[in-house]
């Protein structure tokens, strides 16, 4: 038996049964795909979870054309024969009786081309029909077939000598839409026979279908093309689609608006138009849609008919040319939206809304919670540079602060000046940039052993000012680790001192951090130190033993902290280029940076500085501070580091307490502290953006705010100024400025913006313009001339703030000297009387 199917629909009243129509009629219930299925029922799948069961099968009537599903109470079928006739078929006992002895015949003969029921609220008893042309008779018909009524003719006839090849009716009212001899779509008001609502001229008559969402929206397609429209505007379509194959269907998504999907001829897939915006009666007002393929889930072959699912959402029915169904939900488009409180929700669809709260210890860590956090508990916005370390929850943050604080108080204490005038904190490379000559060598013996072994030592002026900036000199350590990581304060100060040649000094800081670590019940990490003790005081008796320096670079990987490691590369170091010294990361960039200027010659170190700079501003390392300082370069880094980690407040308080005034005024800076108070707003933060502002002013970090009252264009709604917050909109090409006749005196006649002309004064009728006021936010203008009048008050804007009419200032008030009226024709206004009180 050939199995193909021409239409598949869902039975309104029982959304779990549908119908499909082809060599016969076919009613299936929808259920479970049990595992173990009764024996004698037969279950075709749908899907992994739903099956069909075939409840009965109709062999009559013969010669089908066309098929539609009453909306009432009942699975009955409305079915158009060849000869015009339409037969009523129930697949239950005793449903819709008051149908089946309906007999409804066109005056002549033809086929029956299409069916639809009326399904609205109030009634579900109209049907209409549509026929093939006839030179004597109508080709759409209207049925009434309640209960109470006899059906002996139609209710409404209309389109004499035309032929109808769909039908749609709009739900909410008596329009009906058809698809009329080929070449035209008519909306009919079929409470007034013979009369036409709007009529269209297209080709796109076939499968007319009215969009569930919106009464308003209309489709029908020819042949590729799939087109649109807004019955309010019936002209012309709002879209037009073209397809790659002729269209053999199209159908509404009942439960998503926007969503038409059409079906192609010899395809196995299935084409969606996502409309997401909709514009009438605008010139640019092209809807933007969205195409995309959608495959069923099993293989059908050709898809010969689907249908939307009525109630679930985006849910799809299809029916391949061999018989065989496919049931799947198609994906919605994903839209994702960030709350204010760290709250990430997504949607894809009504009943698919998913949330996912961001916080300290989540799945989800997102730097805002980190932010959030940091300006509760006050960071960096009072106190020490340090505390604000303590508080950044970030290790590289808190080394940051830390060396900030350092390197702040040797300048506040005058032992490192700063060499660039207005800035805070001076950096290492601004400080060795400063330097005048070459550095002396000299041979250094080891401190506190006796050996006659010597380490040359490169010094100069600026490299012990370096040494200062890292802690290595001055009798001021800085502070890099908390106190309780024993093995890290212990391995830095060792390595500090081995650096400086003081040998005896090493062991001691070793014993003593492996004495705090036994104390806090570290035994294992006490040991390690001891063992690292011994291996060291090895070097004071055995320096040139080849066993014991392979012995110790054979065990140096296996040490669990790069200053370690650090140590011994040193010590077991045989050049001068200490490369296994400086490559070690582990280490604190201070202490590489210190080592290097200590035992690297003016050259290497210069190489060295400039390579690590590269490699750190690279990474958006904000501990490289240490060598750029509170620069333009600082600025760079800082821009990194937030392009890095989108932390706007760090950057925010480091321009505030690091960066200098002229720095911290830039248009960089400023998109950092004004994304940070954005933020603040939204976490109603008010407390703490308050305290950024006062901290931006006293710092001087603030530039003058933006003007805030404006004449606007009465086109783009744009200040009118060419100079406003500061930009230049022309002046000097005159692209965007007329020029008045006489004294090269500036004379703006229209919008710097839009360049549409400015409004006409009323008096002279001559379009206003002027740049007026003081030129204090024009930057093309030198410094002596900022306070300058650009304009007296006679050319400047006037107008009424009831009639909004006006023009120069001096041509108003000799107007309003004589009259007390408005000077534009027509208006009634009596502008000279209103603020004196009359």
């Amino acid at each position: 038996m050939n199995d193909r199917r021409l239409d598949v629909q869902w039975v309104p009243c029982d959304p779990a049964q549908f119908i499909t129509w082809g060599t016969d009629l076919r009613h299936y219930k929808v259920v479970t795909a049990d595992p173990d299925p009764d024996l004698g029922v037969v279950r075709e799948p749908l899907s992994n979870a739903r099956a069909a069961v075939l409840l009965a099968t109709v062999s009559e009537p013969h010669y089908i054309k066309c098929v539609d599903v009453w909306g009432g109470e009942g699975v009955v079928v409305a079915a158009g024969q060849a000869s015009g006739r339409i037969s009523f078929v129930s697949f239950r006992d005793g449903e819709g009786k008051f149908l089946l002895d309906k007999d409804l015949s066109p005056r002549t003969p033809r086929h029956c081309t299409a069916l639809a029921w009326h399904r609205g609220s109030n009634s579900n008893t109209l049907l209409a029909s549509g026929y093939e042309k006839h030179r004597s008779d109508y080709g759409l018909l209207v049925w009434d077939l309640g209960q109470q009524r006899m059906v002996d003719k139609p209710v409404v006839e209309m389109g004499m000598t035309d032929s109808c090849c769909s039908l749609a009716w709009f739900k909410a009212g008596h329009s009906l839409a058809a698809g009329v001899n080929g070449k035209m779509v008519r909306l009919c008001d079929t409470r007034v026979s013979h009369k036409l609502a709007a009529t269209t001229l297209t080709r796109a008559t076939s499968g007319l279908t009215v969009d569930p969402s919106s009464e308003y929206r209309l489709a029908g397609h020819a042949e590729t093309q799939v087109l649109i429209w807004d019955t309010r505007n019936f002209e012309k379509p709002v879209v037009s689609l073209d397809v790659a194959r002729p269209v053999t269907k199209l159908a509404w998504c009942p439960t998503r608006p926007g969503l038409l999907a059409n079906a192609g001829r010899d395809s196995g897939s299935i084409q969606l138009h996502d409309i997401m915006s909709w514009a009438v009666g605008q010139e640019d007002g092209e809807p933007s849609v969205t195409d995309r393929i959608v495959e069923p889930p099993l293989d059908l072959g050709n898809i010969g008919a689907f249908a939307w699912h009525p109630t679930q959402e985006n849910t799809l029915l299809a029916v391949g040319s061999g018989g065989r169904f496919a049931e799947w939900t198609v994906s919605d488009r994903l839209t994702i939206n960030w709350s204010a409180r760290h709250c990430l929700v997504w949607s894809a669809g009504r009943s698919k809304l998913r949330s996912a709260v961001c916080g300290l210890g989540s799945d989800i860590e997102d730097i805002a919670v980190v932010m959030e956090e940091r300006a509760k508990d006050g960071y960096a916005g009072y106190g020490s540079l340090a505390d604000a370390g303590k508080k950044s929850k970030c290790d590289e943050l808190a080394m940051t602060w830390s060396w900030l604080h350092h390197a702040s108080e040797l300048v506040e204490q005058g032992q490192v000046k700063s060499v660039v005038r207005g800035m805070k904190i001076p950096g290492v490379r601004a400080v060795l940039r400063s330097a005048g000559g070459k550095s002396e060598v000299r041979q250094v013996s080891w401190s506190g052993v006796r050996s006659g072994r010597t380490v040359s030592v490169y010094c100069s002026e600026e490299r012990d000012t370096v040494l200062k900036l890292c802690g290595w000199k001055g009798g001021k350590q800085l502070l890099a680790q908390p106190d309780k990581e024993h093995l890290a304060v212990a391995a830095r100060k060792a390595a500090v001192a081995i650096f400086n040649l003081d040998l005896r000094k090493a062991l001691k800081e070793l014993q003593a951090g492996s004495a705090l670590a036994r104390n806090d019940g570290s035994t294992d990490l006490a040991n390690i130190l001891n063992m690292v003790c011994v291996a060291v005081s090895g070097y004071t008796s055995e320096g040139d033993s080849d066993l014991w320096r392979e012995m110790v670079s054979s065990s140096q990987s296996s040490l669990p902290h790069p200053a370690l490691r650090a140590i011994f590369a040193f010590l077991t170091c045989q050049d001068e280029s200490y490369t296994s010294v400086l490559e070690e990361d582990g280490l604190l960039l201070v202490d590489r940076v210190a080592f290097a200027v200590t035992f690297l010659n003016d050259a290497a170190l210069e190489d060295y500085i400039e390579r690590e700079w590269e490699n750190m501003v690279g990474a958006g390392r904000i501990d490289a501070l240490v060598l750029s300082g509170g620069d333009s370069e600082g600025v760079e880094l800082i821009q990194r580091f937030v392009d890095r980690t989108g932390d706007v407040q760090t950057a925010s308080w480091m321009a505030v307490r690091v960066l200098a005034p002229d720095l911290a005024k830039t248009d960089q800076v400023a998109a950092w502290v004004d994304s940070y108070r954005t933020i603040l707003d939204q976490w109603n933060m008010f407390t703490a953006r308050a305290e950024l502002d006062i901290a931006l002013t006293a710092a001087s970090a603030t530039s003058q705010p933006c003007q805030q009252v404006y004449v606007c264009c009465h086109f783009c709604g744009k200040s009118v100024s060419p100079w406003y917050k500061g930009l230049p909109k022309g002046g000097q090409t005159g692209s965007l400025s007329r020029q008045g006749g006489g004294g090269n005196k500036a004379k703006i006649q229209s919008c710097p913006n839009c360049k549409k002309p400015l409004p006409r004064c009323a008096v002279c009728l001559v379009n206003m313009g002027t740049a007026s006021g003081t030129t204090v936010l024009n930057p093309e203008l030198k410094p002596g001339t900022r306070d300058a009048k650009l304009s007296q008050f006679n050319s400047w804007f006037t107008w009424c703030q009831t009639c909004r009419h006006g023009g120069h200032a001096s041509h108003l008030i000799d107007w309003f000297s004589e009259h007390s009226d408005c000077p534009v024709t027509g208006c009634s206004c009596k502008c000279a009387q209103l603020d004196s009180g009359q």
